[in-house]
């Protein structure tokens, strides 16, 4: 009886309590508009690294920046092939771009398109190659200066380098689900 009492106490406190509070609006009855994604150029290069390896990496950027604009850039570095050869642009490039960045997504050391060898995660080749690809990025034509990094899993790993690249141009890092907990698992 007191069980029953409670729940039907609770059930009227929330009806009676949310009868006179504004509900939201369902979501797909959001008014807001919707960014507009550019049409998207990929630029595809090589980055030199100290020890003559050289890196692979895809830049998108707006096809008709004008001249002189700079852009904060979105880089990922990857294991896992950043594309293939005639690949669309994919939905993280458009959001990015919908959004006022360019996106740049490189594969590490020894796999993908670039040279050398791919030995392990966290590697200290590897912190020095995304250390790296972060200052090249930083010193583009086409960029601002600043560098932030997203990942889930293995980019989330390659995010966290980016973070502790220690270059000032280093404005954000989201590494998300990453292999591993350095802190943690590691020490």
């Amino acid at each position: 009886m007191a069980r029953t009492l409670g729940l039907g106490i609770s059930a009227l406190v929330l009806l009676v309590g949310s009868a006179g509070a504004q509900q939201p609006a369902p979501l797909g009855s959001c008014t807001a508009p919707l960014p507009t994604v550019p049409d998207i150029e990929r630029r595809s290069s090589y980055i030199p690294m100290e020890d003559g390896v050289t890196l692979a990496i895809d830049v998108f950027l707006p096809r008709n920046l004008a001249a002189g604009a700079r852009l904060p850039t979105v880089l990922v570095s990857t294991r896992y092939w950043r594309g293939a050869d005639g690949q669309p642009v994919g939905p993280m490039e458009k959001f990015w771009l919908s959004h006022g960045y360019a996106y740049a997504y490189a594969d590490v050391r020894g796999t993908g398109a670039s040279y050398g060898q791919w030995f392990y995660p966290w590697s200290p080749r590897e912190v020095k190659d995304v250390a790296a690809i972060v200052g090249w990025v930083a010193t583009q034509p086409w960029s601002d200066g600043q560098v932030g990094s997203i990942g889930t899993s293995y980019t989330g790993n390659t995010a966290q380098l980016v973070g502790a690249s220690g270059n000032p141009a280093v404005k954000a890092v989201v590494p998300r689900f990453m292999d591993f907990d350095v802190y943690t698992d590691l020490l």
